[in-house]
This record gives structure tokens, sequence and C-alpha cells, in this order.
């Protein structure tokens, strides 16, 4: 009887210690990759820009220049909105996002795991 006592409080203490250890350890967290969605919105009128083609590049050269896209190019829909995915934590990324008539060229912040929310502007 004394030894399922020890033991439970052996267990019991051992639980107390690792327990906050193990909430720590989300898995999400730690695996998940960043997700970046852009939104393309008109300079003027501030609403959602459709049909504009939007590329990520690793520099601002090759942005301007519009060479070595890391993704593929993506058209934003009516709400001009894109998604692009399969991109590293903790990077910085330079965004084109191309009119017919304009262009215009911006960097993001250093991307988190799980979705990024990042807007551009053009006429």
């Amino acid at each position: 009887m004394i030894k399922k006592i020890i033991n439970y409080f052996l267990l019991s203490g051992l639980l107390i210690v690792l327990l906050p250890a193990m909430e720590a350890c989300d898995v999400n967290t730690i695996s998940e990759p960043p997700e970046l969605e852009v939104s393309v919105t008109g300079t003027l009128s501030g609403k959602p820009r459709e049909n504009i083609k939007v590329s990520v590049y690793l520099t601002e050269q090759e942005a301007r220049d519009r060479i070595n896209e890391i993704t593929q190019t993506q058209i934003s829909d009516s709400r001009g909105i894109v998604y692009f995915y399969s991109l590293t934590v903790g990077k910085r990324y330079w965004i084109s996002a191309d009119a017919v008539l304009s262009s215009k060229v911006k960097e993001t912040e250093s991307l988190k795991g799980g979705l990024n929310r990042f807007s551009i502007t053009i006429l």
C-alpha cells in the first residue's frame, strides 16, 4: 500500500514538471509553413483590383526587372486577393503587382508561420 502511495506521488510530481513543457510544444506553430495573402486595391478608389498580375521575388531589383520570380504569377480575384505558398519563415520578399498601365513593387515584413496578410495599392 505504501509503495502505491509513493508511486502515485512520484507520478504526480513528474506530471507537474513535464506538463508545462508539453504545452509549450505546439506542433502547429513549430512546423506550419508560411502562407502569404496579398490584397491588391486601387490607389484612388480603395476598392479591390481584379485581374492584376502578382509575383514574388527575392530582391527589389529582380522585382523591378520582372526576372527570377520564385513562385508562379497569380491573378487577383474579384476580391483583389491572391495566395502564395511554399515560402520561408523569417524571410522578406518583394511583391510586384502589374496592371495594364501601371505597376508597383513593395517589400513584405518577415514572414511568420501560418497566414501572413500583405496589401499593395496600384492605380
